[in-house]
């Protein structure tokens, strides 16, 4: 199986533009909540929800701790406006990847929606799904599995028309991938490609995450064919015309397709280089890294396609170009990102310690490898028994590990719940 990262890279990409498409009908109970005050108060969750309905959730995030504190001072943690608020701003801090602050929100949140809503409520159901997106991350995998699995038994029971068993279904393919459960995965990308196409057509643009997940899982497979196809039907759905929803920003619209254009190159890269066709798929990674350059956050995608140039470059030989992509993509993820995302710093410090050793500046090789391993040591010991194993590898080896890893395979998103992308 291909590496970390582009093993994720899809998961990693569309978190930004096919996190949860959650639903707002609970807007509609917003207003009556507050409707006898009028105060600033009113104005503000008014506001916030005005931002929200816009897909506007960066700024509907920097609203939302003052706003769920008054809320929560007014009305308690029980009462609906306050519960639909809490629901809402879990899902910006998805969209804007807020990791810091999401995890504690969602052990708040879950509690007290299943407490007032029900067990089997649409709202704790996407809670569970991120919760265990989180974990997942992190190589939380036994606290993950069943979270994820008590969401997608919600989403089972909603009506066909809802997107939310067909983004489960696609979280579990995700996890069973990262776990190296592989046959359960297709299945799961399969069944999430077929309720899509019920619920939006065959030529919906938002298709898309479908489409690259499964293409994503062939070219890992070897089923290059295939992959192919996904892709080519992949790109002619996301390269359709925008239509706007209702209340949607346009920039944001627009964003939202460039995201979807830029993992389809991506994927087209990762399967040229899995057939050995690394001139084809330079130019696949080039073109994807100058749209994100365009998205409204363009950091974490454009780390990751950085990284997939580094990793090819250094493939192919060309380590004096390889060494500077490393460090840039290093410095973007610590700097951006912190230790959020480090199987992937832990991937980054890998390769640039194997173009250190070829370079022949065999101090900082070691050096690059070491601190690889401390942070794997750290965070998961899953990451201990792959990329950080290949590093240990190379520290004791007089021959240069393989150029292409055989590594575990991770979330996001995108994202990310991290999201990501």
């Amino acid at each position: 199986m291909r590496s970390v990262l582009a093993s994720s890279c899809v998961a990693l990409i569309v978190a930004a533009s096919a996190l949860v498409h959650c639903s707002t009908d609970g807007a509609r109970f917003i207003a009556p909540a507050l409707a006898a005050k009028k105060d600033p108060l009113q104005a503000d969750v008014a506001k916030f929800v005005a931002l929200y309905q816009a897909r506007n959730y960066e700024a509907a995030s920097v609203m939302a701790p003052a706003l769920l504190d008054a809320l929560r001072a007014r009305t308690g943690e029980d009462n609906p406006t306050f519960i639909q608020i809490l629901s809402y701003v879990v899902d910006c801090y998805s969209y804007t990847r807020r990791k810091a602050q999401e995890e504690p929100l969602l052990k708040l949140a879950i509690p007290i929606v299943e407490k007032n809503l029900g067990p089997d409520n649409i709202y704790l159901g996407r809670m569970l799904v991120r919760l265990s997106g989180i974990y997942r991350d992190l190589g939380r995998y036994s606290e993950s599995e069943p979270l994820l699995k008590r969401g997608l038994a919600i989403a089972e029971k909603l009506s066909p028309d809802q997107p939310d068993l067909g983004h489960a279904l696609n979280e579990l393919g995700i996890l069973y991938n990262t776990t190296g459960r592989y046959a359960d995965v297709e299945s799961a990308y399969r069944r999430a490609l077929a309720l899509e196409e019920k619920r939006l057509g065959p030529d919906s643009p938002e298709l898309g995450s479908a489409l690259h997940n499964l293409a994503a899982l062939y070219t890992d497979l070897g089923r290059y064919a295939e992959a192919d196809g996904l892709l080519a039907r992949a790109q002619t759905v996301v390269e359709r015309p925008i239509v706007l929803k209702k209340g949607e920003i346009r920039e944001i619209a627009v964003s939202r397709r460039n995201t979807d254009i830029a993992i389809n190159l991506t994927e087209r890269g990762n399967l040229s280089v899995a057939m050995g066709r690394d001139a084809e798929a330079e130019p696949y990674y080039q073109r994807a890294l100058a749209i994100a350059a365009t998205m409204r956050d363009p950091g974490l995608a454009s780390t990751v396609l950085i990284q997939l140039l580094a990793e090819l470059y250094l493939k192919q030989g060309r380590y004096a170009e390889a060494e500077p992509l490393f460090k840039r993509a290093l410095a973007i993820d610590e700097n951006a990102f912190g230790l959020n995302t480090y199987y992937r710093v832990v991937e980054i410090l890998d390769g640039l310690g194997t173009t250190y050793r070829h370079l022949g500046r065999d101090a900082e090789a070691e050096a690059s490898y070491a601190r690889a391993l401390e942070i794997a040591r750290r965070f998961s010991a899953n990451a201990i028994s792959t990329s950080a194993m290949f590093c240990a590898i190379s520290l004791h080896s007089s021959w240069p590990r393989a150029m292409r890893r055989t590594r575990s395979i991770s979330r996001a998103r995108g994202s990310p719940s991290q999201p990501a992308w």
